[in-house]
């Protein structure tokens, strides 16, 4: 497939970039100059054409116009368009502007379903909203261990609408669940079995009875990202032991999420810091002030991009409660998987390996990905680069973790 070919681009591009140069955060060059808003603009444009629509690239307006009336065409269980006006003004009428904060639809799980919309009403096949996920939203699609994602995989396929969709996904998710030892959770093989299904029924019948197995991912996750975090507690403590050259010095306790973050980051995982020492009551009064701590994620010098999407502390912490997105669960195993693999290799001084880390980050991670039932690691995804990138820097004398 195309999409195949424009992957590996991307990932010869890592050869192509200086990393000596003056760039905080290897691969900026690349992020800076992917503007997400009109990528996302000229592929809706370009598929659009695709299903009929005869207006120049350039008439912004008109586009707005058709998607506005494609996603009013067909309505959802609750009547509405299936992404409403405001939605596809704020995604496209800036495209060109000079000067445009608005990076195109969120990369989390309600971003997903709108793009997921976007392609029922520009009525694209299972292939073409493929192509629409990796080439317009850099994200990669069908996430088979979501149920809503398998049924749209489905109904893509057999040229239903979204209203076909959310009927089947309230049938399945209206019967018992019940416990299926013999479930199925291997992502490849729910994809594959999908494929072979003719009716609904036959459908519904394969998700309800393998649903259990389905329901794996986020737990199996879950006990990855709590196993990485303790090890990866204890590489800090010895990373952070290492560079410090006072042998005299108090060991470094890393004790918490926050203060492993702080560590790997470089910078606060707080967004701002409330100093309860200068809260302060005159009369009936009480003041708070709030200090914004001196490094942060939205203070780094991490690509616009990256900021913008990147997870932030109390979604992380939505994980271990049970409450975070599939996006925040994924963006975590790659970071703790990737600073474990390399600190370790780091402390380990495996130096004399090096020139296989890549490849071995690389294998390792899409493995994890897979065990957890998530799509692999994707190079034409912000943040997915920005991992690979710095896992590259090996090949020409870079640190990965710095």
């Amino acid at each position: 497939m195309e999409y195949t070919n424009l992957t590996q681009k991307a990932e010869d591009k890592f050869s192509t970039f200086d990393l000596e140069s003056d760039d905080t955060v290897p691969g900026k060059e690349y992020i800076e100059k992917l503007n997400c808003v009109t990528n996302f603009y000229d592929y809706t444009w370009k598929f659009a054409k695709d299903k009929g629509y005869e207006q120049d690239r350039e008439d912004v307006k008109a586009l707005i116009q058709y998607i506005t009336k494609k996603c009013a065409e067909q309505k959802d269980v609750n009547g509405k368009p299936l992404v409403s006006a405001a939605t596809i003004k704020n995604w496209l009428e800036n495209a060109f502007a000079e000067d445009n904060d608005w990076t195109g639809p969120a990369g989390n799980q309600a971003g997903r379903e709108n793009v997921y919309k976007l392609c029922f009403a520009l009525g694209l096949n299972a292939e073409e909203t493929s192509d629409f996920f990796l080439k317009a939203y850099l994200e990669r699609p069908y996430n088979y261990k979501n149920i809503h994602e398998a049924v749209y995989f489905f109904c893509l396929n057999k040229g239903l609408t979204y209203n076909d969709a959310e009927r089947i996904i309230a049938k399945i998710e209206g019967m018992p669940f019940f416990e299926n030892a013999e479930a199925q959770n291997v992502t490849e093989a729910i994809r594959n079995e999908i494929q072979k299904k003719n009716t609904e029924d036959e459908l519904i019948r394969y998700i309800v009875e393998n649903r259990s197995g389905f329901n794996v991912q986020n737990q199996t996750a879950k006990k990855h990202i709590l196993d990485l975090i303790e090890e990866c507690k204890k590489l800090a403590e010895q990373e952070l032991a290492g560079s410090c050259e006072d042998p005299t010095a108090e060991k470094i306790s890393i004790t918490n999420v926050d203060s492993l973050l702080n560590a790997i980051y470089g910078y606060s995982a707080r967004s701002i810091q409330v100093d309860k020492k200068d809260q302060t009551t005159h009369g009936s009064a009480k003041a708070t002030y709030v200090k914004k701590y001196d490094k942060s994620i939205s203070k780094s010098n991490f690509p616009k991009l990256i900021k913008e999407n990147f997870p932030q502390r109390q979604q992380r912490e939505n994980i271990l409660v049970g409450k975070a997105s599939f996006d925040v669960i994924r963006k975590t195993l790659i970071m703790l998987n990737f600073y474990h693999f390399f600190a370790e290799a780091t402390i380990n001084q495996e130096e004399e390996y090096s020139k296989y880390w890549f490849d071995e980050f690389v294998d390792e991670t899409n493995i994890l990905l897979a065990d957890c039932g998530y799509v692999r690691l994707y190079w034409r995804n912000p943040y997915d680069w920005m991992f690979g990138y710095c896992a590259y820097s090996l090949d020409v004398g870079g640190n990965p973790l710095e």
